[in-house]
């Protein structure tokens, strides 16, 4: 089994050093066999990787506190079984003519903004 370099690329009949970022020769850079430590660019990359002062985790920082909002929007309550006819409903997450994903009523073709004050109620 043939071990290659980790950086070199071959196509075709030409290798492609990423370290040098362009084609070289697998004659004078033997990235696609077994002796790539041998390669002077390989060899250079190593010993830079060696000497690199190896870095101290650090601890992320702190998540930025959030502050609090004038009124939180309620969430939905859960959906019920059954919708309702407009009349019969007491919101609009219980009529059968609201689009939670649009926000619209679907009978009065206008965009709701308060679900919990429906605007045929008015």
């Amino acid at each position: 089994m043939v071990v290659k370099c980790p950086y070199g690329e071959k196509k075709g009949f030409a290798v492609f050093c990423r370290l040098l970022g362009q084609k070289v020769s697998p004659l004078k850079y033997p990235c696609t066999s077994d002796h790539y430590e041998k390669c002077p660019v390989y060899q250079e990359r190593a010993e830079k990787r060696e000497e690199a002062p190896k870095e101290v985790p650090r601890e992320p920082p702190p998540p930025p506190k959030k502050e609090a909002k004038e009124e939180a929007p309620k969430p939905p309550p859960q959906r019920p079984a059954t919708f309702k006819r407009p009349e019969e409903a007491s919101n609009c997450f219980e009529c059968i003519f609201y689009s939670e994903l649009t926000r619209m009523c679907l009978k009065l073709k206008i965009r709701v903004e308060d679900p919990y004050n429906p605007p045929c109620k008015k």
